[in-house]
């Protein structure tokens, strides 16, 4: 698309400034240090001022800069101590070394881990945001993020947009989640990175009132992350969907599988880490017992928008039918949530993860045959006890469970962890993404079928929509191949 080959063209000008940045200052150094130009000229200050201004205002102080910096401090040292015939020697050539070490270092960080720029929605509505807190009847607490539409694109422009995860708490709630101390120092780093490098969203920042363009309820559509995932590892797929006029709400489960931490900062509900995953009844109890839990926030969270729609969102919410969807883990929560709740008449679960499932329980519930549920798989990570599960689903829905896979995917082309890190690093060493599908493709393609199923399920009847095919609608249609059998 136009939009994708823009967006292609700015990371890589925005990538050639900041080297050419970073290039310039070094060269401007160095002809100081040969003498080419007297580094006490004026027309060498000026030059290294306009360029380290340059470096400034593109690195922003991202830690990817922090080799080049170092860089450049002793190269300005070793130029210094040219001027000094006494040291002029060893130590300048020493200082010499280490600039050109710590050169090639911030290289190998620039070109590992880029400058993440956020994909653009594609759909004709401005998406706001919000953070939801609640209590449970039960006195659970409970939280979600929610993403919806808020009127025209026109003359949004101008809006201050919400920044990637936040604030800077977010990124220290994560590094809790994993267990890592934040006195350590690659932690501050990590830390920096994870806090989104100033990078926006397409997010309002202001909070804005909900806005239906064609005056229809606003249709709802849940999402589940997968085990160890959170919502801000899902918001470009939430403001994609958003931003055609859906109200997408990304739960934070209640269950240990990520961390959780309430309006103050404070641990809501502990991180519980264990090992994946050992085929053992203790295991399967374990994850049984979690998914369970997380039905219970989808109860939870259906409640609490019934309980808050018109005086938070101006009663615009379709609340007598949900669809949902989630990915890995929350895949498994979507068809768990499905068969226990009969709100929900459908939805899309992402290369989901079947084994924490009650298979024969979840197989009788009466709402598997008039509900209509798209298992999508990636290609590469899928096994076969896996699908099997899902082919019992299907077979026993009658027709109106099907299974669809994206050709050249990986677990993670399913949540938005390769634009964190840059696609050389996503592809090729962390192995998140795919190495022949582009990430952002891939995601819009994602997005896009949740966007065409979820129209079709929550505006159409279920008896007239049984042979949907979901291909047919789609700007790409050849990433999305029939099921496992037919690849």
């Amino acid at each position: 698309s136009d939009h994708y080959k823009s967006l292609k063209s700015t990371q890589f000008m925005l990538f050639s400034a900041e080297l050419g940045a970073v290039a310039a200052v070094v060269l401007f150094i160095f002809l100081g240090c040969t003498g080419i130009i007297p580094s006490s000229s004026t027309v060498f200050w000026s030059g290294f001022i306009l360029c380290f201004c340059q470096l400034f205002y593109f690195g922003r102080m991202r830690w990817q800069f922090l080799p080049f910096w170092l860089s450049i401090a002793f190269l300005l040292l070793c130029n210094l101590f040219y001027q000094i015939p006494a040291l002029s020697g060893w130590a300048a050539t020493v200082l010499l070394v280490l600039s050109v070490i710590f050169l090639l270092i911030g290289l190998v960080f620039f070109i590992l881990i880029p400058h993440p720029i956020f994909p653009k929605t594609t759909g004709p509505n401005t998406v706001s945001f919000c953070e939801m807190h609640w209590t449970s009847p039960s006195g659970r607490k409970q939280f979600a993020q929610a993403y919806y539409p808020a009127g025209s694109k026109d003359g949004a422009s101008s809006l201050k947009r919400k920044k990637l995860l936040g604030e800077a708490d977010v990124g220290r709630k994560i590094l809790h989640y994993f267990g890592v101390s934040l006195e350590q120092p690659i932690a501050r780093l990590v830390l920096d990175h994870l806090a989104g490098q100033g990078v926006e969203t397409n997010s309002v920042a202001d909070t804005l009132p909900l806005v239906s363009l064609d005056d229809k309820p606003v249709n709802v559509i849940l999402f589940s992350a997968g085990l160890y995932g959170f919502p801000e590892l899902h918001a470009f797929f939430a403001e994609e969907v958003a931003s055609y006029g859906f109200f997408v709400v990304l739960l934070r489960h209640t269950d240990g599988s990520s961390y959780l931490l309430d309006g103050e900062g404070k641990v809501a509900y502990e991180f519980t880490f264990t090992r994946l995953t050992h085929p053992s009844d203790e295991d399967w109890k374990f994850r049984n017992k979690q998914i369970n839990l997380r039905v219970g926030d989808v109860r939870s969270t259906i409640e609490h928008l019934r309980a808050v729609n018109n005086k938070n969102f101006q009663g615009k919410l379709q609340l007598d039918r949900f669809m949902m969807t989630g990915h890995s883990f929350g895949g498994g929560t979507t068809v768990a949530s499905i068969a226990q709740i009969p709100d929900i008449i459908g939805g899309v679960a992402l290369d989901a993860w079947t084994y924490p499932l009650e298979v024969e329980k979840d197989l009788d519930s009466p709402n598997l045959q008039r509900s209509r549920l798209l298992f999508l798989n990636s290609e590469l990570w899928q096994w076969r006890q896996n699908l099997d599960r899902m082919d019992r689903f299907c077979e026993k829905s009658g027709g109106t469970w099907k299974k669809l896979t994206l050709k050249g995917s990986h677990h993670h082309n399913f949540d938005e962890s390769p634009l964190w890190f840059g696609p050389l690093l996503s592809k090729h060493i962390l192995k998140l993404s795919g190495p022949n599908l582009d990430f952002e493709i891939g995601l819009r393609c994602i997005a896009q079928v949740c966007v065409r199923f979820g129209r079709n399920l929550l505006e159409a009847s279920i008896e007239s929509s049984t042979d949907y095919d979901v291909r047919k609608e789609l700007d790409d249609p050849e990433l999305i191949i029939g099921s496992d059998q037919e690849r």
